[in-house]
This record gives C-alpha cells, sequence and structure tokens, in this order.
C-alpha cells in the first residue's frame, strides 16, 4: 500500500513538472523577486487542466505495464531523454537570445526555472520515449493487411505487391503534376545564378571573387566551390534547351523534370525493397505519403541544387548495401558502386561521409569488413586523384578553402565579440593575415558562417593558416566558453524544433531567375515562371503551406525532428544490442556530424535534406534486423 501511494505521489509530482515546463517562459525575469519568478508561468490556458488526468494516467499506465516493468535498460530511454530536454531547454535561450544565458544564469531564479524546465521534459520525454520503445517491441511491420479493404484500394495492394517499383513510381509521379505545373520550369535559389554564370566566359565578371583570383585558363570560370559535374549537368541541359527548342526555360525545365524522375526512381527502388522483404503494404503505403505529403521533401523535388541528386545517391547507397548484406548477390553491387561515385561527385563532402562510414560499418558487420575498408581506401584514392588530377588538368579551379572553416571562424569572431580580454597585436596580426580583422565582430552572425567566412584571405598561405590556428587554440584554452556558445548557437536549429522556417518559395525563385537574366543579359537568358500561371501557383503555394501547417505533418517541416528521430532510432538500436541495425544507421548519422561543420544552423533544411528523405528506409530497416525477419 505505501509503495503504491509512493507511485502516485512521484506520478503527480512527475505530471505538476511537465506542466510547470510546458508552462514555464525562461525569458528574463524584470527583477529577482518571488512575484517576478510566479509571473514567469504562460497565463492561463484551458489545456492545462486536461493535461494533468491525462498525464497522470499515462504515467501511471507506462509504468504499471508489464512490459515496461521488466525492462531492464532503462537507461537507454533516459539518456535521449536527458538529451532533448537540454535541447528544449538550451535550444529556447539561444532560440530568444544567441546565449545560454536564460540557463547559465545565477540572478533572477534564472538557473531554478531552467531546472524546472529541464526536469519537466525528462520525466515527459521519458515516459514518451520508454512507450514508444515498448509499442515498437510488440509492433509487427510485416504482417499483411487482413481485414477486407474497398475494393480499390485491394486492387492498388495487388499492383503494388506485384508490381512495385512501377506502381509506387507512377503513383508519385501522377501525384507531383499539381506541383510539376506549378513550379515550371524549374525552383531557383540563391547558387542557382552563381552555377549558371560560370560555364559563361561572357558573363566571367560576374564569376564568385575567389574563382577570378584564381583563374587556371583564361575565359575558364569553372570552379569546384559547387560540385563541377552538378554545373556542367545544368549547363548541358540549358545548352540543349537553347540549341534545340531557342528557349532556356525549355533546358532548365529538362534537367528539374529529370531531377525529379531520378528521385522517384530512387523511392521506388526502395518501395520495391521494402516489398521484398515482406513489409506489409499499409506500411509500404505510409512511406509513400511521407514522401508526396512532407512539403520540405516536395519543396525540393524542382529545385535546380546538388543536395537533391545527392539525396537520391544516398538513398540508392544504403539500399544497395543493405541488399547486398541481405543477399549477397553482385547484380547490386553495380547500383552500389553507382551510388557511390554519385555521392563522391555530386557534394564534396560526400567522400567523407563514405570513408568514415565504411569505416565505421566495417567494425560492427564482421562478414563484409574487409570489403568495406577496401572501399573505404578506393574512395580515398579517388577523390586524391579526382581533386588533385583530373580537376587540374581539365583547368577547374578547386573550392575555396574556407569552406571547411566555418567553425574555427565562428568561433574566432564570437571570441573578439564576447571577451573582455584584449588579443595582444601579435594574436591580431595572425588573425589578420587569414580573415579581415576589422570587420569580422561586425559581419558575425551567431546562426550563419557565410559573413565572416567572406572575409577570407584566399591568399593566405600555408604558414600564415598555421599561425592562425595556433592562436586559435591559444584564444580557446583563455576562454572555452565563447567557443562552445559559438558552436551551440551556429547548429542550434539542428536540434531545437524552432518555429522560424524557411522555405524556397516562388518569389525567391523569381528575383534568382531575374538575378540569372542579368548577370547573363548579353547571352538573353529569359528564364522566367509564367505569368500565365501565377494565380495557379499562388493558389497551390499557400495551400501547400496550409498543409504543411496540420498538426503532425507541421512536425515533418523541422529539421530537429529528424535529428531527434535518429537518436532515438540509434538508442534503441543500442538497446537492442544489434550490430547490423547499428550499422544501418552509421550513414545519416555521418552526415548529421557534417552537418556540425557546416555554416549554417539548420533552418536552411537542404543541409539535412538526405537525412530525411533516407529516415524511413533506416527507421524499418533496424526493425527488421532487431526483430530478426527473414528474407523473403
Amino acid at each position: 500500500m505505501k509503495k503504491i501511494n509512493l507511485d502516485k505521489a512521484f506520478w503527480f509530482v512527475g505530471t505538476i513538472l511537465t506542466i510547470f515546463a510546458f508552462q514555464l517562459k525562461l525569458d528574463f525575469a524584470s527583477d529577482g523577486t518571488v512575484v517576478s519568478f510566479a509571473k514567469s508561468f504562460r497565463e492561463y490556458s484551458i489545456t492545462c487542466i486536461f493535461l494533468v488526468p491525462v498525464l497522470f494516467l499515462f504515467y501511471q499506465f507506462v509504468s504499471q505495464t508489464n512490459g515496461l516493468k521488466k525492462d531492464k535498460n532503462k537507461f537507454f530511454c533516459l539518456l535521449p531523454a536527458l538529451l532533448f530536454s537540454f535541447f528544449m531547454v538550451m535550444g529556447y535561450s539561444y532560440e530568444k537570445i544567441n546565449s545560454w544565458n536564460l540557463v547559465i544564469n545565477s540572478s533572477n531564479f534564472q538557473w531554478l526555472k531552467a531546472l524546472i524546465a529541464f526536469s519537466g521534459y525528462t520525466i515527459f520525454f521519458y515516459y514518451c520515449i520508454s512507450f514508444m520503445f515498448y509499442k515498437i517491441d510488440s509492433s509487427n511491420l510485416f504482417l499483411g493487411t487482413q481485414s477486407k479493404q474497398i475494393k480499390i484500394i485491394e486492387k492498388y495492394f495487388k499492383y503494388l505487391k506485384q508490381k512495385p517499383f512501377i506502381t509506387s513510381f507512377l503513383t508519385l509521379l501522377i501525384l507531383y503534376i499539381p506541383y510539376i505545373i506549378a513550379s515550371y520550369p524549374a525552383i531557383f535559389m540563391g547558387d542557382t545564378p552563381t552555377q549558371i554564370v560560370q560555364a559563361y566566359p561572357e558573363c566571367g565578371q560576374f564569376a564568385p571573387y575567389y574563382t577570378k583570383n584564381f583563374v587556371l585558363e583564361e575565359g575558364n570560370y569553372l570552379n569546384n566551390h559547387h560540385p563541377i559535374i552538378h554545373t556542367l549537368l545544368i549547363h548541358g541541359f540549358i545548352q540543349g534547351g537553347s540549341n534545340f527548342f531557342s528557349s532556356y526555360n525549355a533546358g532548365i525545365f529538362m534537367y528539374a523534370l529529370l531531377q525529379l524522375v531520378f528521385m522517384l526512381v530512387a523511392v521506388a527502388y526502395l518501395i520495391s525493397f521494402l516489398i521484398e522483404i515482406g513489409v506489409s503494404e499499409k506500411w509500404v503505403c505510409l512511406v509513400l505519403f511521407y514522401y508526396f505529403c512532407s512539403y520540405k521533401i516536395q519543396n525540393y523535388m524542382f529545385l535546380v541544387n546538388k543536395d537533391v541528386i545527392f539525396s537520391a545517391f544516398v538513398l540508392i547507397f544504403i539500399v544497395s548495401m543493405i541488399r547486398i548484406f541481405l543477399t549477397g548477390k553482385r547484380r547490386y553491387y553495380l547500383l552500389f558502386g553507382i551510388s557511390v561515385l554519385g555521392i563522391i561527385l555530386f557534394r564534396n563532402d560526400g567522400r567523407y561521409m563514405l570513408i568514415v562510414s565504411f569505416i565505421i560499418i566495417g567494425i560492427l558487420n564482421q562478414q563484409f569488413r574487409k570489403r568495406l575498408l577496401a572501399c573505404a581506401v578506393l574512395v580515398s584514392l579517388f577523390s586524391v586523384v579526382y581533386s588533385n588530377i583530373v580537376l587540374p588538368a581539365f583547368h577547374i579551379m578547386p573550392g575555396s578553402t574556407r569552406e571547411m572553416l566555418s567553425v574555427p571562424f565562428q568561433q574566432t569572431a564570437r571570441y573578439l565579440r564576447e571577451s573582455s580580454t584584449p588579443v595582444t597585436q601579435k594574436e591580431k596580426d595572425a588573425i589578420a593575415a587569414v580573415l579581415d580583422y576589422d570587420i569580422i565582430i561586425e559581419k558575425y552572425n551567431p546562426e550563419l558562417a557565410d559573413p565572416v567566412k567572406a572575409t577570407f584571405n584566399e591568399m593566405a598561405d600555408s604558414d600564415e593558416l598555421k599561425e592562425y590556428f595556433k592562436v586559435y587554440l591559444s584564444l580557446f584554452f583563455k576562454h572555452p566558453s565563447h567557443y562552445i556558445q559559438a558552436t551551440m548557437n551556429n547548429y542550434n536549429c539542428y536540434y531545437y524544433p524552432s518555429s522560424r522556417l524557411f522555405h524556397y518559395t516562388y518569389t525567391g525563385s523569381r528575383k534568382a531567375m531575374d538575378d540569372a537574366n542579368k548577370k547573363c543579359e548579353v547571352l538573353g537568358m529569359d528564364f522566367a515562371h509564367p505569368k500565365i500561371l501565377d494565380k495557379y501557383r499562388n493558389k497551390y503555394e499557400a495551400v501547400m503551406e496550409g498543409i504543411a501547417r496540420l498538426p503532425v505533418i507541421a512536425t515533418l517541416i523541422s529539421p530537429a525532428t529528424y535529428s531527434w528521430c535518429l537518436i532515438l532510432v540509434v538508442f534503441y538500436c543500442i538497446k537492442s544490442k544489434n550490430k547490423k541495425a547499428m550499422a544501418v544507421t552509421v550513414p545519416l548519422c555521418v552526415q548529421l556530424l557534417i552537418c556540425m561543420v557546416g555554416p549554417t544552423n539548420g533552418l536552411n533544411f537542404r543541409y539535412i535534406f538526405s537525412i530525411a528523405l533516407c529516415m524511413p528506409v533506416v527507421i524499418i530497416l533496424c526493425l527488421y534486423f532487431i526483430k530478426k525477419k527473414k528474407v523473403i
């Protein structure tokens, strides 16, 4: 009896702390009084009245469920709960003031508010994760549909099972027709004009400054800042449209259509694999629904950007690799090899994702260890030859060194802005040899490294970079908190579900098209979205954005959703002690780490697009291996 009362007391306290966490505002209070602290809670909400019994009963149910009571791996539920609580509390602080001062602050009860919020979120996430893992343990993705369906649905399921590739491909293609019409000829973004311009010598004056300063051949402004294969692919289609149809719009439309078809082929390849291993039709349809209804995924299908094709190659890579692991059939090696090549050629950091993934998966998979380590060596050799022999032979300039230095540059700028300890003249000279010392404080944007990177001295030699990094390390040991805050601030939205959103809109596309037309005016370029479709386009965009903001579906917009999903999948695999399942998550985990050294804080979804695209296959394959389902 005493034990039951203690349990009820714990559930009640946990419920109250959770409500407090939901209702507490971490913003600075006006003073340090108790009354001011009380005003930190949001005003009355009837929702909280209903939440109290719901949460209490939920915590009671989870605690008393037999499967959960016997679970000896509660640590693997607690650890992600602690992580997510940390993300929520610290993320809110960076979201509001670009600093951790709302959390790490001894004044105005800030530390107490942060502790209450952290405790409430931890309890809530712990019970949610425990329940989620329990339901996953007791579910079965591989049971077929037993109940009778509407005739047309039953017929669709039959076609999906018999011809999964063509059925899924045509399904998505038909569903995407309204999007294709609205997006004609393609969706441009900020980098698109830059890629178009560099392929035309007549427009060399508009080439990036780091390109104009290092031309390897007169009149050749091609560079590998954006993967040259992708740039040349765009150029080829634009020229084809101009030569055969006397229309630049037709050329870029053919490119965008090819990109969309390639994406749908990759998804259809995944769907056929899921049917092959026995995933039930209803779960397969849910995956198809995800690829259609996810606003972010749909938004990128016609976007002229390297990350889209790269992501499709990552999806094919994961599916082909697992097919090889399961069957050992050689016919999958061809697709595997093509996907590896595509990953290297369509994103400059793709090689690092492959090399690290091959090494880690090789450690986890003893059967294929030698072959995987050999793949890591081959990728390394190919990358060296491609970057140092092939590209220079064609007078193609490498990308700027600055692209790899987002983290240290942001940390340096934050230190100079925040530190009360002045730098010495020697330290100043070392920084000034690499960055424009006079303006980096002014240029510093806590959430975007590009402004500070733009001050990078492209003429800086290896000795100057070496001296800079000596100073960089010495400053770290003086005030490490500035470096830590710079990094947390710059990548906050990968882990905190921010309400701020960034979309590639048709308005932004028109501006990018105008920019490309202006820079290539000498060529008579006339990219444009047809005015006759403006009304339809605007309505379509408004409807899709409205759907994207619906409850549940809205979670698919935030980059943090995919980071959290991946973290949960990793912990579930570790809890299950299944090395094969762990191996499936490796490529996406490595890609997420690569995002952590990128230029932006995650609001730009394209950096995490490959993770969003591949998330369904990773989740399903992890469950496949954990449940030890035999191959059909």
